[in-house]
Protein backbone atom coordinates (compact mmCIF):
# COMPACT_ATOMS: atom_id res chain seq x y z
CA UNK A 1 0.00 0.00 0.00
CA UNK A 2 1.44 3.43 -0.91
CA UNK A 3 2.31 5.63 2.11
CA UNK A 4 -0.31 8.20 1.16
CA UNK A 5 -3.06 5.55 1.09
CA UNK A 6 -2.03 4.32 4.54
CA UNK A 7 -2.25 7.87 5.93
CA UNK A 8 -5.59 8.62 4.33
CA UNK A 9 -7.11 5.37 5.65
CA UNK A 10 -6.76 6.71 9.21
CA UNK A 11 -9.83 7.63 11.25
CA UNK A 12 -11.09 11.16 10.53
CA UNK A 13 -10.57 13.89 13.10
CA UNK A 14 -13.85 15.54 14.16
CA UNK A 15 -14.04 18.57 16.44
CA UNK A 16 -17.10 20.25 17.92
CA UNK A 17 -16.60 23.86 19.03
CA UNK A 18 -12.85 23.36 18.70
CA UNK A 19 -12.74 20.43 21.14
CA UNK A 20 -10.96 17.19 20.21
CA UNK A 21 -12.80 14.72 22.47
CA UNK A 22 -11.90 11.02 22.72
CA UNK A 23 -15.60 10.26 23.20
CA UNK A 24 -16.28 11.70 19.71
CA UNK A 25 -13.45 9.99 17.84
CA UNK A 26 -13.87 6.61 19.52
CA UNK A 27 -17.58 6.39 18.65
CA UNK A 28 -17.49 7.69 15.08
CA UNK A 29 -18.73 4.85 12.85
CA UNK A 30 -19.68 6.71 9.66
CA UNK A 31 -18.98 9.93 7.79
CA UNK A 32 -20.17 11.40 4.49
CA UNK A 33 -18.86 14.75 3.28
CA UNK A 34 -20.34 15.99 -0.01
CA UNK A 35 -19.46 19.02 -2.10
CA UNK A 36 -20.73 20.01 -5.54
CA UNK A 37 -20.68 22.85 -8.03
CA UNK A 38 -22.55 25.86 -6.73
CA UNK A 39 -21.26 25.52 -3.20
CA UNK A 40 -22.93 24.45 0.08
CA UNK A 41 -20.87 21.53 1.37
CA UNK A 42 -22.84 19.10 3.56
CA UNK A 43 -21.72 16.67 6.23
CA UNK A 44 -23.28 13.60 7.86
CA UNK A 45 -21.72 12.00 10.94
CA UNK A 46 -22.89 8.77 12.57
CA UNK A 47 -21.87 7.88 16.13
CA UNK A 48 -22.47 4.80 18.26
CA UNK A 49 -24.40 6.44 21.07
CA UNK A 50 -23.45 3.96 23.81
CA UNK A 51 -20.97 4.21 26.67
CA UNK A 52 -19.90 1.24 28.81
CA UNK A 53 -19.22 1.82 32.52
CA UNK A 54 -16.69 0.03 34.70
CA UNK A 55 -19.46 -1.77 36.63
CA UNK A 56 -20.78 -3.40 33.44
CA UNK A 57 -23.70 -1.05 32.94
CA UNK A 58 -24.21 1.13 29.88
CA UNK A 59 -25.53 4.62 29.19
CA UNK A 60 -25.90 7.03 26.31
CA UNK A 61 -22.56 8.44 25.17
CA UNK A 62 -24.11 11.78 24.19
CA UNK A 63 -27.09 12.29 26.54
CA UNK A 64 -26.96 16.11 26.62
CA UNK A 65 -25.63 19.17 24.80
CA UNK A 66 -22.23 19.14 26.47
CA UNK A 67 -20.37 18.28 23.22
CA UNK A 68 -22.82 17.96 20.35
CA UNK A 69 -25.79 20.28 19.95
CA UNK A 70 -27.73 22.17 17.31
CA UNK A 71 -25.72 25.17 16.13
CA UNK A 72 -22.40 23.75 17.33
CA UNK A 73 -19.40 24.49 15.13
CA UNK A 74 -17.94 21.32 13.59
CA UNK A 75 -14.66 20.72 11.78
CA UNK A 76 -13.53 17.60 9.92
CA UNK A 77 -10.00 16.71 8.91
CA UNK A 78 -9.36 13.82 6.52
CA UNK A 79 -5.80 12.85 5.79
CA UNK A 80 -2.75 14.39 7.51
CA UNK A 81 -3.87 16.78 10.26
CA UNK A 82 -0.79 18.94 9.78
CA UNK A 83 -2.00 19.97 6.33
CA UNK A 84 -3.71 22.98 7.92
CA UNK A 85 -7.20 24.03 6.77
CA UNK A 86 -9.86 21.42 7.67
CA UNK A 87 -11.78 19.90 4.77
CA UNK A 88 -15.05 20.98 6.35
CA UNK A 89 -16.11 23.84 8.60
CA UNK A 90 -19.74 24.44 9.39
CA UNK A 91 -22.53 24.25 11.94
CA UNK A 92 -24.81 21.45 13.10
CA UNK A 93 -28.26 21.89 11.54
CA UNK A 94 -29.96 18.60 12.50
CA UNK A 95 -29.61 15.74 14.99
CA UNK A 96 -31.28 12.32 15.05
CA UNK A 97 -31.27 9.45 17.56
CA UNK A 98 -31.92 5.92 16.26
CA UNK A 99 -32.92 2.91 18.39
CA UNK A 100 -33.54 -0.67 17.34
CA UNK A 101 -31.85 -4.06 17.27
CA UNK A 102 -28.40 -2.52 16.94
CA UNK A 103 -26.67 -0.20 19.39
CA UNK A 104 -28.23 3.27 19.71
CA UNK A 105 -26.93 5.71 17.10
CA UNK A 106 -26.65 9.48 16.93
CA UNK A 107 -26.70 11.06 13.45
CA UNK A 108 -25.47 14.63 13.07
CA UNK A 109 -26.02 16.77 9.94
CA UNK A 110 -24.12 19.98 9.21
CA UNK A 111 -23.64 22.53 6.41
CA UNK A 112 -20.91 25.04 5.69
CA UNK A 113 -21.22 28.85 5.89
CA UNK A 114 -23.41 29.05 2.76
CA UNK A 115 -26.19 27.68 4.97
CA UNK A 116 -26.79 31.31 6.00
CA UNK A 117 -27.38 32.32 2.38
CA UNK A 118 -29.62 29.28 1.81
CA UNK A 119 -31.86 30.23 4.74
CA UNK A 120 -32.14 33.96 3.89
CA UNK A 121 -35.01 34.61 1.48
CA UNK A 122 -35.81 38.09 0.18
CA UNK A 123 -37.19 40.21 -2.62
CA UNK A 124 -34.77 42.85 -3.85
CA UNK A 125 -34.04 44.74 -7.04
CA UNK A 126 -30.39 45.25 -8.04
CA UNK A 127 -29.60 47.95 -10.57
CA UNK A 128 -26.29 48.94 -12.18
CA UNK A 129 -24.22 46.66 -9.97
CA UNK A 130 -21.35 44.28 -10.74
CA UNK A 131 -20.94 40.58 -10.07
CA UNK A 132 -18.07 41.49 -7.73
CA UNK A 133 -20.23 43.87 -5.66
CA UNK A 134 -23.03 41.29 -5.54
CA UNK A 135 -20.69 38.58 -4.25
CA UNK A 136 -19.25 40.96 -1.64
CA UNK A 137 -22.75 41.93 -0.47
CA UNK A 138 -24.01 38.36 -0.01
CA UNK A 139 -20.72 37.17 1.47
CA UNK A 140 -20.85 39.98 4.02
CA UNK A 141 -24.33 38.95 5.13
CA UNK A 142 -23.03 35.54 6.22
CA UNK A 143 -19.76 36.75 7.73
CA UNK A 144 -17.48 35.88 4.80
CA UNK A 145 -15.20 37.84 2.51
CA UNK A 146 -16.02 37.75 -1.20
CA UNK A 147 -13.39 36.94 -3.82
CA UNK A 148 -14.17 37.12 -7.55
CA UNK A 149 -10.80 36.50 -9.16
CA UNK A 150 -11.31 35.95 -12.89
CA UNK A 151 -15.05 36.65 -12.74
CA UNK A 152 -16.24 40.11 -13.75
CA UNK A 153 -19.06 41.90 -15.54
CA UNK A 154 -21.88 44.33 -14.96
CA UNK A 155 -25.45 43.49 -13.96
CA UNK A 156 -27.72 46.26 -15.31
CA UNK A 157 -30.90 44.93 -13.67
CA UNK A 158 -31.51 41.76 -11.61
CA UNK A 159 -34.60 40.90 -9.55
CA UNK A 160 -34.40 38.57 -6.59
CA UNK A 161 -38.06 37.62 -6.17
CA UNK A 162 -38.85 35.64 -3.00
CA UNK A 163 -35.61 33.78 -3.59
CA UNK A 164 -32.88 32.70 -1.20
CA UNK A 165 -29.58 34.56 -1.33
CA UNK A 166 -27.85 31.31 -2.31
CA UNK A 167 -30.23 30.50 -5.18
CA UNK A 168 -30.01 34.08 -6.46
CA UNK A 169 -26.20 34.13 -6.25
CA UNK A 170 -25.95 30.79 -8.01
CA UNK A 171 -28.18 32.09 -10.79
CA UNK A 172 -26.12 35.25 -11.26
CA UNK A 173 -22.77 33.42 -11.17
CA UNK A 174 -24.04 30.66 -13.48
CA UNK A 175 -25.01 33.31 -16.05
CA UNK A 176 -21.34 34.34 -16.09
CA UNK A 177 -20.25 30.69 -16.46
CA UNK A 178 -18.82 30.90 -12.96
CA UNK A 179 -18.46 28.62 -9.97
CA UNK A 180 -18.58 29.35 -6.24
CA UNK A 181 -17.27 27.61 -3.12
CA UNK A 182 -16.53 28.49 0.49
CA UNK A 183 -12.82 28.12 1.31
CA UNK A 184 -12.00 28.96 4.91
CA UNK A 185 -13.71 32.29 5.62
CA UNK A 186 -13.79 33.31 1.96
CA UNK A 187 -16.57 32.98 -0.61
CA UNK A 188 -14.63 32.31 -3.80
CA UNK A 189 -16.22 32.84 -7.20
CA UNK A 190 -14.36 32.36 -10.46
CA UNK A 191 -14.69 31.37 -14.09
CA UNK A 192 -15.17 27.64 -14.60
CA UNK A 193 -12.77 27.70 -17.54
CA UNK A 194 -9.95 28.76 -15.23
CA UNK A 195 -10.92 26.53 -12.29
CA UNK A 196 -7.97 24.51 -10.98
CA UNK A 197 -8.17 23.37 -7.37
CA UNK A 198 -5.28 20.96 -7.63
CA UNK A 199 -4.22 18.23 -10.06
CA UNK A 200 -4.27 14.42 -9.79
CA UNK A 201 -3.25 11.61 -12.14
CA UNK A 202 -5.20 8.35 -11.82
CA UNK A 203 -4.68 5.04 -13.60
CA UNK A 204 -7.86 2.97 -13.90
CA UNK A 205 -5.92 -0.26 -13.34
CA UNK A 206 -4.01 0.83 -10.22
CA UNK A 207 -5.64 3.81 -8.52
CA UNK A 208 -9.36 3.35 -9.20
CA UNK A 209 -11.70 0.93 -7.43
CA UNK A 210 -14.52 1.43 -9.93
CA UNK A 211 -14.96 3.69 -12.92
CA UNK A 212 -17.56 4.55 -15.56
CA UNK A 213 -16.96 6.91 -18.50
CA UNK A 214 -19.72 8.01 -20.86
CA UNK A 215 -19.60 10.09 -24.05
CA UNK A 216 -23.15 11.25 -24.85
CA UNK A 217 -24.29 13.31 -27.84
CA UNK A 218 -27.91 13.62 -26.62
CA UNK A 219 -27.51 17.15 -25.26
CA UNK A 220 -24.78 18.47 -27.54
CA UNK A 221 -25.40 21.30 -30.02
CA UNK A 222 -23.53 22.67 -33.02
CA UNK A 223 -24.51 26.26 -32.28
CA UNK A 224 -26.68 28.20 -29.81
CA UNK A 225 -28.56 31.31 -30.94
CA UNK A 226 -30.62 34.03 -29.29
CA UNK A 227 -32.35 37.28 -30.24
CA UNK A 228 -33.62 40.37 -28.48
CA UNK A 229 -34.29 44.08 -28.72
CA UNK A 230 -31.99 46.93 -27.70
CA UNK A 231 -34.35 49.66 -26.44
CA UNK A 232 -31.63 52.30 -26.22
CA UNK A 233 -30.30 51.73 -29.74
CA UNK A 234 -33.66 50.85 -31.23
CA UNK A 235 -32.41 47.78 -33.06
CA UNK A 236 -32.70 44.01 -33.18
CA UNK A 237 -30.06 41.92 -31.40
CA UNK A 238 -28.96 38.47 -32.57
CA UNK A 239 -26.08 36.24 -31.56
CA UNK A 240 -24.59 32.83 -32.39
CA UNK A 241 -22.27 30.94 -30.07
CA UNK A 242 -18.53 30.69 -30.58
CA UNK A 243 -17.26 29.29 -27.25
CA UNK A 244 -13.52 29.39 -26.60
CA UNK A 245 -12.62 28.21 -23.09
CA UNK A 246 -14.24 24.85 -22.36
CA UNK A 247 -12.04 23.53 -19.60
CA UNK A 248 -9.13 21.07 -19.53
CA UNK A 249 -8.48 18.28 -21.98
CA UNK A 250 -7.96 17.88 -25.70
CA UNK A 251 -9.54 16.17 -28.67
CA UNK A 252 -12.70 16.76 -30.67
CA UNK A 253 -15.64 18.58 -29.04
CA UNK A 254 -19.17 17.29 -28.75
CA UNK A 255 -20.23 19.70 -31.49
CA UNK A 256 -17.57 18.26 -33.79
CA UNK A 257 -18.63 14.69 -33.10
CA UNK A 258 -22.30 15.63 -33.46
CA UNK A 259 -21.78 17.09 -36.93
CA UNK A 260 -19.83 14.00 -38.02
CA UNK A 261 -21.79 11.18 -36.37
CA UNK A 262 -25.36 12.48 -36.57
CA UNK A 263 -26.24 15.87 -38.04
CA UNK A 264 -25.81 19.55 -37.32
CA UNK A 265 -28.15 20.81 -34.58
CA UNK A 266 -29.00 24.39 -33.65
CA UNK A 267 -30.72 25.44 -30.44
CA UNK A 268 -32.38 28.81 -29.84
CA UNK A 269 -32.61 30.17 -26.26
CA UNK A 270 -35.12 32.87 -25.34
CA UNK A 271 -34.52 33.18 -21.60
CA UNK A 272 -33.26 35.24 -19.94
CA UNK A 273 -34.14 38.13 -22.30
CA UNK A 274 -31.18 40.12 -23.65
CA UNK A 275 -31.09 43.90 -24.07
CA UNK A 276 -27.57 44.45 -25.44
CA UNK A 277 -25.28 42.67 -27.88
CA UNK A 278 -22.83 41.93 -25.08
CA UNK A 279 -25.55 40.18 -23.07
CA UNK A 280 -26.58 38.15 -26.11
CA UNK A 281 -23.04 37.03 -26.86
CA UNK A 282 -22.45 36.06 -23.24
CA UNK A 283 -25.69 34.09 -23.05
CA UNK A 284 -25.17 31.92 -26.13
CA UNK A 285 -21.53 31.22 -25.28
CA UNK A 286 -22.38 30.31 -21.69
CA UNK A 287 -25.20 27.92 -22.69
CA UNK A 288 -23.04 26.29 -25.37
CA UNK A 289 -20.05 25.93 -23.06
CA UNK A 290 -22.08 24.42 -20.23
CA UNK A 291 -23.47 21.78 -22.61
CA UNK A 292 -20.02 21.12 -24.06
CA UNK A 293 -18.51 20.39 -20.64
CA UNK A 294 -21.07 17.61 -20.12
CA UNK A 295 -20.08 15.77 -23.30
CA UNK A 296 -17.86 13.19 -21.58
CA UNK A 297 -18.77 12.22 -18.01
CA UNK A 298 -16.61 10.33 -15.54
CA UNK A 299 -17.83 8.63 -12.36
CA UNK A 300 -15.24 6.88 -10.19
CA UNK A 301 -14.46 5.64 -6.70
CA UNK A 302 -10.92 5.63 -5.34
CA UNK A 303 -9.19 5.08 -2.01
CA UNK A 304 -9.82 8.13 0.16
CA UNK A 305 -7.91 11.18 -0.99
CA UNK A 306 -8.57 14.63 0.58
CA UNK A 307 -6.80 16.29 -2.36
CA UNK A 308 -9.73 15.48 -4.64
CA UNK A 309 -12.18 18.40 -4.42
CA UNK A 310 -14.63 20.19 -6.70
CA UNK A 311 -12.43 21.99 -9.22
CA UNK A 312 -9.62 19.41 -9.17
CA UNK A 313 -8.31 18.46 -12.60
CA UNK A 314 -7.99 14.67 -12.91
CA UNK A 315 -5.82 13.21 -15.67
CA UNK A 316 -7.11 9.71 -16.44
CA UNK A 317 -4.75 7.02 -17.73
CA UNK A 318 -5.08 3.34 -18.62
CA UNK A 319 -8.20 3.69 -20.80
CA UNK A 320 -8.57 3.61 -24.56
CA UNK A 321 -7.23 6.67 -26.36
CA UNK A 322 -10.75 8.08 -26.71
CA UNK A 323 -11.18 8.53 -22.94
CA UNK A 324 -7.54 9.19 -21.96
CA UNK A 325 -7.93 12.84 -21.05
CA UNK A 326 -8.10 15.48 -18.29
CA UNK A 327 -11.42 15.93 -16.47
CA UNK A 328 -12.75 18.65 -14.16
CA UNK A 329 -14.34 17.42 -10.93
CA UNK A 330 -17.90 18.72 -10.43
CA UNK A 331 -18.91 16.64 -7.38
CA UNK A 332 -16.90 14.90 -4.66
CA UNK A 333 -18.12 12.65 -1.83
CA UNK A 334 -15.71 11.63 0.92
CA UNK A 335 -17.04 8.76 3.05
CA UNK A 336 -15.78 6.71 5.97
CA UNK A 337 -17.06 3.67 7.83
CA UNK A 338 -15.55 0.87 9.88
CA UNK A 339 -15.78 -1.71 7.06
CA UNK A 340 -14.71 0.15 3.90
CA UNK A 341 -12.49 2.73 5.57
CA UNK A 342 -12.00 6.03 3.78
CA UNK A 343 -13.25 6.26 0.16
CA UNK A 344 -13.69 9.11 -2.28
CA UNK A 345 -16.30 9.03 -5.06
CA UNK A 346 -16.47 11.78 -7.63
CA UNK A 347 -18.04 12.99 -10.86
CA UNK A 348 -16.10 14.91 -13.50
CA UNK A 349 -16.59 16.15 -17.02
CA UNK A 350 -14.62 16.85 -20.17
CA UNK A 351 -15.53 18.73 -23.34
CA UNK A 352 -13.38 16.51 -25.55
CA UNK A 353 -13.28 12.94 -26.83
CA UNK A 354 -10.03 11.69 -28.28
CA UNK A 355 -9.58 9.58 -31.38
CA UNK A 356 -9.37 5.81 -30.65
CA UNK A 357 -6.16 4.07 -31.58
CA UNK A 358 -6.07 2.48 -35.00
Amino acid sequence: MPPSEAIYSARPVVRFNGRDEDRVGDRLVGLKLEEQEGGLCSLELRFMNLLSNDDGSAELAFPDDDIIKLGAEVEVQLGPVEDGEPMFKGKVTAMEEIYGEEAPALVVLAEDALMGARMARRTQLYENTSISDLVQTIAGRIGLTGNTRGLSGEIPVALQLNESDLAFLRRMVEAKDGELQVVGRELQCGERSGLRRGELTLNVHNDVRSCRILADLAHQVSVVTTAGWDEKQGQVISASSAPQAMGPGSGRTGAGWLDQALSRRSEHVAQPPVHTQAQADALVNTVHTQRARRFVNLEATISGNPLLRVGTQVTLQGTSARFRNTYLVSKAVHSYDLEAGYETSFEAGCSYLGEPSA
